[in-house]
């Protein structure tokens, strides 16, 4: 964390003023340190002596009670942590939406969070433009799950949507795998295995997205979107919430713009809508610019996790 001091030089005495910090944008898992500015020494009455010590006491309070012990950290000494901690605990349950996940909003609101993965990888790579464009004229805010050989292959639209208001961009792991501590597999896609791929699959990508977007994501999506209970428990160490949904929109972009619109009529007030942005030969634009005019239609508006964040069930 920033430390923040400033010395100024008044009629010949010392008087030290408690300031704000730069806003450099940390969250809680991201270490930021900034080197001690140079402090005049000067001889002070033993009263100024007092009120530096006691500014210094109450300033350490308080950026210990903000700060979150990963801050001051290594990678190493992180899954270290991990593993002392995780290392030997077993695995009960694995699957999308065990306890610990989230799939909506806690609410009466017509309101719907609509979300949107990019899954990387050599069939996954691509860019539907004309569905994000869509999404941009219309104005409709989107929650965008993005996955790090995804951003490797497109960084250009990476930088673009990563600075668009209309667009949080959150995790989607950086090799798409299933968030697993023990390899076990989703859809023939093999799992994470042990702390360290664990924690390399989360926070490869949450630095990588972190250099896009100058905020570290507060939401996870594992490749599948499947996990185990202990890796919920390590995503809730590392300050991430697991987020899956509760309306299959595309079917993991295999769906038609028909079926799309029947999966769409299943939607509650606080709905979570998974939809692929990755795949651009397939109807997924068609259908969204179905679904869209169809919940306004019924009353719904449209809203980002990050909206309400405290609702998440």
């Amino acid at each position: 964390m920033p430390i923040k001091r400033l010395t100024l030089i008044l009629s010949g005495l010392a008087v030290l003023f408690l300031t704000a910090g730069c806003d450099v944008k940390t969250e809680p898992t991201l270490s930021v340190e900034d080197p001690l500015e140079s402090v005049v020494e000067e001889e002070k009455p033993d009263i100024f002596q007092e009120e530096e010590e006691e500014v210094a006491s109450d300033l350490s309070a308080e950026e210990e009670e903000e700060m979150d012990p990963e801050d001051t950290m290594t990678e190493e000494e992180q899954i270290q942590l991990l593993k002392n901690t995780y290392g030997d605990r077993e695995v009960t349950v694995f699957g999308e939406n065990i306890d610990g996940v989230m799939t909506g909003i806690r609410t009466d609101e017509k309101i719907a969070a609509l979300t949107f993965d990019a899954c990387g990888g050599p069939h996954g790579s691509a860019f539907d433009e004309d569905l994000i464009t869509y999404l941009m004229e219309e104005r409709i805010p989107a929650t965008l799950f993005i996955n790090g050989r995804w951003i490797e292959e497109n960084r250009e639209t990476m930088e673009m949507l990563s600075q668009h208001e209309l667009f949080d961009i959150e995790n989607h792991g950086y090799g798409h795998k299933p968030l697993s501590m023990d390899g076990r597999s989703a859809y023939g896609i093999r799992g994470t295995e042990g702390i360290e791929e664990v924690f390399q699959e989360i926070m490869k990508n949450q630095q990588l997205i972190l250099s896009y977007t100058g905020r570290t994501p507060r939401y996870f999506r594992s490749g599948t979107a499947f996990y185990d209970d202990v890796t919920l428990e390590i995503l809730e160490e590392l300050n991430l919430k697991a987020v899956n949904y509760d309306v299959l929109g595309d079917a993991g972009a295999t769906f038609n713009k028909e079926q799309m619109v029947r999966s769409a009529r299943g939607v509650k007030p606080g709905s979570i809508f998974l939809y692929h942005m990755n795949h651009p030969s397939k109807e997924i634009a068609a259908g969204v610019k179905q679904v869209i005019p169809m919940l306004i239609g019924m009353g719904y508006d449209f809203v980002k996790l990050s909206d309400y964040d405290d609702y998440l069930k």
